[in-house]
């Protein structure tokens, strides 16, 4: 199975860091090829770009993922 990676820019609303510590969780979309459920931790005060890397997905037209971001 193929890898991926994503890069985010994570801010609030007023476009600033998030405080304190986020999750991300990845699922793949029904119906949609390959994939694995997974999530992922930060807390890195000051930062709004976050690499996800070895994100499963299948060759050539990929996995559809629903990513959800909760702090």
């Amino acid at each position: 199975m193929a890898i991926g990676s994503l890069r985010l820019l994570v801010t609030d609303v007023l476009e600033e860091a998030i405080d304190g510590k986020f999750t991300i969780k990845f699922e793949p979309a029904a119906n949609s090829p390959g994939g694995t459920v997974m999530g992922v931790n930060f807390a890195v005060p000051g930062e709004t770009e976050f690499i996800v890397e070895n994100l499963q997905c299948r060759g050539g037209p990929g996995t559809l993922y629903r990513v959800a971001i909760t702090t």
